[in-house]
């Protein structure tokens, strides 16, 4: 093996005896952050998979040993950067699933730099050990708020699982019980700057982001992994790490995803051809003009990661983005140079996403698909929307046994309420069709704690909801269904699908479903078209600009159709309609106060403040098909809503 640079002198600066953490007879575990492994700047080992270690492509059998000799020396060579050249060819890069985590051929600490050159590699797990999955690496510490610089342990021998300058992960309100890496609707990087050993106090380099509860229950007795209360995780070693991948091709089998753990991982120009990336575990994880092709699954950025940013991606064919939780905080998508990226199909969003010039050229489902509760989405005007609806797998709970006090007491032996967090905002509905009705009026949940009873008990959800369960279109309204999204802006795109630019043309930073708006220029479906609208009614608008002058004696428009409503004062359901006479120009408004500018042949409903629990089928009496463009009717109607 030959090192083209070397590090010249000691890296290592010892500890001076003053610290301020021994004040307080405490024990500091080790020398602070900041003089810990600093290399000299300029220095970096260059080396060769081929002249230094002895691979030879052709997807030899032999090479994962050559792989697994380069990461020993990379390892060795720490704090001193590396930078790793694969020449082009196809490499067999592991023997078996094993080789991850520690074991994997990227592991280490410090500066990894990777270039491919178009290389072919067959096996990869990008970084090195993250959170291990067991109470071992994990301890419970006492309620604390946001902006604090330390934690206190609940248990003091807890002290010697947290080295100092190890990053460490804090979690609380566990969302799921199995699988890995742990599933927290609340988490955090922070990096051990000072332990006292007398007090069981965590010092950490940087302020809380969050604040966190000892309170909130435990999700899983048995594992403290898996997170509830206040949780502090303790990272492996090699999850600290600056992975950066240039030029290669990954044509993984092995898994059902590119997997992997580091605190930083940049692709550029990477290409997944069979099993595709899943990114997780780590502060940053970016993407840079990388391709990810119809393979055997989707692509799932999976949890626990705080800024995922994909700039210039293409997902090709039938494939598509899927976030199953917002334990991904923070998702940017852009495009990368003039390269646009595009997606056919984003399913369910993260904590907040950002979409900029990017199309999307299937549907974007709004709103956590499976954990956690989306807060935000933004879109630009350059960003090309073909489809817009809410996440189909938005979890309903059913099994309440109590409602008091706005307290929604839930058994423990359903497991945790998946989207049952702070600031999450939800409707009632019940058993006639709680996936497509919303019955009214959203309440939000402040608080979570339990009986301490262990399986047999009872979680417990504080709310702004009213004291019992209101009965609802005729039912007791047991069911509990999250709203998608509460905070969602759209730039307006003439090419947008008409879902999108009704959300673009509405108030910014609303909920999905509170606005529609659209202008009818030509023939209008005789059968209309189904659109969503959620909300109690603010108003409805028609305007006809050119009356209809055609064949047909009457042409009304039935803007309503017969749309599901509940009556604000009664909670029954009930259907509603509102009628315009498109042989009479002019606008109308309709609002719970009243009517204004109504016309002869107009029809509208009792004025109430009616809520909206599924949609609008606007339609015309007749099918002006064979109408001239001067005899055609030419309108607008809009409809706005407020959930709250």
């Amino acid at each position: 093996m030959v090192t083209r640079r070397t590090l010249l002198g000691s890296a290592a600066t010892m500890l001076a005896l003053s610290h301020p953490a021994l004040a307080s007879g405490g024990h500091l575990l080790g020398p602070p952050p900041d003089q810990v492994n600093s290399p000299p700047p300029d220095q970096v080992n260059n080396w060769n998979i081929q002249a230094d270690f002895g691979a030879i492509g052709g997807n030899s059998v032999g090479d994962a040993a050559k792989f697994t000799s380069f990461d020993a020396a990379y390892r060795a060579a720490y704090p001193i950067p590396v930078s790793l050249t694969i020449p082009a060819g196809s490499y067999s890069t592991w023997s078996g699933v094993g080789q991850a985590g520690d074991n994997s051929w990227l592991a280490g600490k410090g500066t990894l730099v990777v270039n491919g050159n178009g290389a072919i590699v067959k096996g990869i797990w990008l970084g090195g050990l993250g959170q291990t999955m067991n109470s071992t690496a994990a301890a419970l510490f006492a309620t604390v708020a946001a902006g604090a610089s330390a934690i206190t342990l609940v248990n003091l021998g807890d002290y010697t699982k947290f080295p100092v300058c190890r990053w460490v992960l804090l979690q609380g309100i566990g969302l799921q019980s199995s699988g890995g890496p742990s599933n927290p609707f609340y988490f955090e990087y922070v990096k051990v700057l000072s332990v006292n050993s007398s007090t069981g106090v965590i010092t950490f380099t940087t302020p809380l982001v969050n604040s966190y509860k000892s309170t909130w229950p435990i999700i899983w007795p048995g594992n403290l992994a898996y997170g509830g209360p206040g949780i502090a995780c303790v990272m492996g070693a090699s999850w600290d790490q600056d992975l950066t991948i240039n030029d290669l091709t990954v044509s993984q089998t092995a898994w059902a995803g590119v997997y992997g753990s580091a605190r930083s991982v940049k692709l550029n120009n990477v290409t997944f051809t069979k099993y595709t990336p899943a990114p997780s575990n780590g502060l940053l994880y970016e993407m840079t003009d990388c391709t990810v092709y119809a393979g055997v699954i989707y692509m799932e950025p999976d949890k626990l990661l705080q800024q995922l940013n994909m700039y210039g991606i293409v997902v090709q064919g039938t494939n598509y983005i899927l976030f199953q939780s917002s334990c991904v905080q923070n998702v940017l998508i852009d495009q990368s140079g003039t390269r646009r990226s595009s997606i056919p199909t984003i399913q369910g969003t993260p904590g907040n996403i950002i979409i900029n010039n990017t199309d999307i050229t299937t549907k974007l489902y709004i709103g956590a698909s499976g954990y956690g509760w989306a807060k935000s989405v933004l879109t630009d005007t350059s960003s090309i929307i073909a489809g817009l609806s809410h996440s189909t797998n938005r979890k309903v709970k059913t099994a309440f046994t109590n409602h008091t006090g706005g307290v929604l007491s839930l058994p423990k032996s359903g497991g945790p309420w998946t989207n049952g967090v702070p600031g999450a905002k939800f409707f009632y509905g019940n058993s006639d069709g709680v996936t497509t009705f919303n019955y009214g009026y959203a309440f939000t949940i402040s608080d979570m704690y339990d009986d301490g009873l262990g399986s047999g008990g009872n979680f417990f959800f504080q709310t702004d909801a009213p004291d019992t369960f209101p009965t609802i279109a005729g039912g007791l309204a047991t069911h509990i269904c999250p709203t998608p999204c509460w905070d969602c802006t759209f730039g307006y795109n003439a090419a947008n699908a008409p879902a999108v630019n009704d959300q673009a043309t509405g108030t910014a930073h609303r909920p999905l479903y509170e606005h529609i708006l659209r202008t009818i220029t030509t023939p209008f479906s005789y059968g209309g078209q189904n659109i969503f609208l959620w909300g109690t009614l603010v108003s409805i608008r028609v305007k006809v600009t050119q009356a209809y002058t055609g064949a047909q004696s009457t042409l009304t428009l039935s803007a309503l159709n017969s749309a599901f409503v509940l009556d604000p004062a009664t909670l029954a359901q009930t259907t509603i309609n509102l009628t315009i006479n498109l042989k009479i120009a002019g606008e109308r408004i309709f609002t719970p106060s009243g009517v204004t500018g109504a016309q002869t042949g107009d029809v509208f409903p009792t004025a109430k403040a009616w809520w909206f629990t599924k949609g609008v089928v606007p339609s015309q009496s007749a099918s002006t098909a064979g109408d001239t463009s001067g005899q055609q009717a030419i309108f607008e109607y809009e409809f706005t809503t407020s959930q709250g």
